[in-house]
């Protein structure tokens, strides 16, 4: 399984999602877990945001 923030990435690229908390209830449906405590922090919150909005 690829570790949470590099699929949580992928995900975003991927421009299925409207923000931080639709990659973070796509990630829990993948079956990842402490997907908060991974996604939580405002660094990655701006860079995930910024790669939906480049997608």
């Amino acid at each position: 399984m690829t570790g949470t923030v590099t699929r949580a990435f992928e995900i975003a690229r991927a421009g299925t999602c409207k923000n931080v908390e639709d990659i973070k209830r796509q990630l829990k449906r993948e079956g990842y877990s402490s997907v908060d405590e991974h996604l939580n922090g405002p660094t990655i919150k701006k860079q995930l945001a910024a790669a939906i909005l480049a997608a």
